[in-house]
């Protein structure tokens, strides 16, 4: 926060316009501001309005875009930061505090802490965020390649911007508090993005401030500051500028928070088992004793819209009752009402003509109504399949049951459309962060790196579960988390985030596919039982990690699976399994074949070898088992079908022959749950 000792140290005796005065950027370094670009949701707006867009003619793009939020800039989270010197050929850290910068040295003592960096005016830099402190590997690994720095680093060419003053991704520092939304130019600001992993405000819930857990936390409380926080430091507070760097991992997640407080506020639409029984009872008593159309048949302005389509099945019944009562008045009518002849109009017949014609006018009038309010034509076959639907309609109460139905539905109204559009926006984020966890400064060869992401990623996995609500979506999802080509982080999350772990999985259970040919055939089955005994590369009496085949993978690939090891046996032991538990059905391959089993193979010893005391023992009788199996199975589904479904012309089963075929239905359900 400002006070007024910075606020004159930020103050100016020259003026910067004046064109006779030096220029800022001709002496040896140049200071700037590091921002990251942002998502701008912090109203939680349900129709989405923007509240602080990116600066006029702002050059350059984040990473990713969002269809249901538009971009920003914020201050970075508390975390650390990463500045490599091309010309110097230097990394250096800093850990980010508040408004501060730590530099970090050799020996991990801390060095100056300014709030802003200072660089040689004709260097490159290339910058980047990271939550996580980089570990030696990442920093060796971003030292050595320049393909790495150039994909997922900032390059900022210093001695371009001093001759072009200007540089995608950056903006004068005069500008600061009008294009940071965190940033103000008098007052903090305070109130915004309740739903992101970095609230303005403090956490009520926040359960400790020990810096070794907060990194571990997945929403941190940063604080608004002003432009004095950030100016204090530099030697001329108007010159210089900031730049915006990537944070893909706050973006993710800040995609994720508001699907998950939609998909949350659906589950509690749905409410409890009894909430849920009044719900469907609800709408079987719509189903019976309503008129409803296909949805192809109703008027195409309303079936999107359930709480219309509620509305204009209660005017359609309301109409069909009065056409119907009118038709059956109609029905038992004297001829002599309406034909000229010489039998007397009683007093009966005449209150039944008054009956008929108000009926009659009602019901053209309410047909009338209904066409002109849903612009639409009304089918007369509906009034005769009605008949069957009137039965008991008057013992409902109708007015309570559209009452109970409309609450719900207003609810409900737009939840489904956002909670599709939000999915659609993370799940390209997770598909964009591609399968190399670096990307985030994520180190799979260390165990507490791996610890956090798993803990992250298994809340991401239980809003993708429950974000989709149909077969087609299921089935979508399924691709994308799928474990014969893993392709996002994901999918990867039970190999230790490690595309190389499950290549070396896959290239090794590969070497069993050559013994069968077809994989449809019982004969080819045989053969891979056979194949599996004789190769006894994860079986034996030994653990997987002292088998000749695991030894002989390369080192990276041993150092990720033992940080995995040890994460999931300790502080990642209940997320990994939440984890695997939740890509399970995604990832089992349910094909009855040998290519199905060879799949499956990868998830049992991935199992042993996280586990450290797990071994793996091959059955040499399963092939004769499942043959013993089957044909007490069959020979009980025979038994049940004889007597169920007897032969035409043969006699009806006797009440012994029913008996037995309980029976026979009793051992049949045994069977099947001893294999299940």
């Amino acid at each position: 926060m400002s006070d007024p000792i910075s606020a004159a140290k930020c103050a100016n005796n020259q003026d910067s316009r004046d064109p006779t005065g030096p220029c800022p950027l001709k002496g040896g370094s140049v200071g700037f501001v590091p921002v990251r670009y942002a998502f701008d949701n912090g109203y939680d707006q349900d129709d989405y309005t923007p509240i602080f867009a990116l600066p006029k003619k702002w050059q350059g793009e984040a990473w990713i875009e969002a269809e249901y939020s538009q971009r920003t800039l914020r201050q970075l989270r508390d975390g650390w930061l990463y500045v490599y010197d091309q010309d110097a050929e230097r990394l250096d850290e800093y850990q980010v505090s508040g408004t501060k910068l730590i530099k970090k040295l050799g020996d991990d003592s801390d060095g100056e802490t300014s709030s802003r960096l200072n660089y040689p005016v004709k260097h490159t830099v290339y910058l980047a965020f990271s939550h996580l402190r980089w570990t030696a590997r990442l920093k060796t690994l971003m030292q050595e390649k320049g393909q790495l720095r150039s994909a997922w680093m900032r390059e900022l060419d210093l001695d371009y911007y001093r001759e072009n003053m200007g540089h995608p991704h950056t903006g004068s520092l005069k500008q600061l508090g009008k294009s940071v939304i965190d940033i103000g130019e008098e007052s903090a600001p305070a109130g915004l993005f309740t739903s992101t992993c970095t609230p303005l405000d403090e956490i009520d819930d926040l359960e400790t401030d020990d810096q070794d857990d907060q990194q571990h936390q997945h929403v941190a409380q940063k604080p608004g500051s002003t432009v004095t926080d950030y100016k204090v430091d530099l030697d001329k507070p108007n010159e210089g500028f900031f730049v915006a760097l990537d944070d893909r991992l706050a973006d993710v997640t800040d995609l994720f928070f508001p699907l998950s407080t939609d998909v949350q506020q659906l589950v509690g639409l749905q409410g409890d088992e009894d909430t849920t029984h009044k719900l469907q009872m609800a709408e079987i008593t719509r189903a019976l004793g309503r008129v409803k159309l296909p949805e192809e048949k109703l008027p195409s302005h309303i079936r999107n819209n359930p709480i219309q389509v509620l509305e204009f099945e209660r005017d359609l019944s309301e109409y069909v009752a009065l056409q119907q009562r009118s038709n059956q008045v109609e029905g038992t009518t004297s001829n002599s009402v309406y034909y000229n002849t010489d039998d007397p109009i009683t007093a009966e017949d005449k209150l039944a003509k008054e009956t008929l014609d108000f009926l009659s006018e009602s019901a053209k009038n309410a047909k009338l109504q209904l066409e002109d309010k849903y612009d639409t034509q009304v089918d007369e076959s509906l009034i005769e399949e009605a008949s069957r639907q009137s039965i008991f309609t008057d013992e409902v109460d109708w007015e309570a049951l559209d009452q109970f139905l409309s609450d719900h539905y207003s609810q409900l109204q737009g939840l489904d459309e956002r909670i599709a559009t939000r999915y659609q926006d993370f799940m390209y984020g997770i598909e964009q962060l591609s399968t190399d966890p670096a990307i985030v400064g994520v180190d799979n060869q260390d165990t507490d790196h791996l610890v956090y992401l798993l803990s992250l990623v298994s809340q991401y996995l239980v809003g993708v579960k429950h974000a989709v609500n149909n077969e087609e979506a299921h089935a979508e999802l399924n691709k994308v988390l799928d474990f014969d080509q893993p392709a996002n982080l994901l999918a990867l999350a039970s190999v230790g985030f490690s595309k190389d772990n499950w290549q070396a999985l896959n290239d090794e259970v590969q070497n069993i596919e050559h013994h069968f040919l077809a994989i449809d055939s019982s004969a080819d089955m045989s053969a891979l039982f056979g194949a599996i005994e004789s190769w006894n590369g994860f079986t034996g009496d030994v653990r997987i990690q002292e088998k000749e085949w695991f030894q002989s993978f390369a080192e990276p690939v041993k150092k990720s699976f033992a940080a995995l090891q040890h994460a999931t046996s300790g502080a990642a032991e209940q997320t990994w399994r939440a984890t695997t538990n939740l890509l399970f059905p995604s990832q089992m391959n349910t094909t009855n074949s040998s290519l199905g089993m060879i799949s499956n193979l990868r998830l049992v010893i991935l199992e042993a070898i996280v586990n450290p005391e797990a071994i793996v023992a091959h059955n040499p009788d399963y092939p004769a088992q499942v043959s013993a199996w089957q044909r007490k199975v069959n020979a009980e589904v025979a038994m049940i079908t004889r007597t169920s479904q007897p032969p035409v012309g043969q006699p009806t089963p006797k009440n012994h022959q029913i008996k037995s075929m309980h029976a026979a239905q009793q051992r049949l359900q045994k069977l099947l749950s001893s294999e299940s």
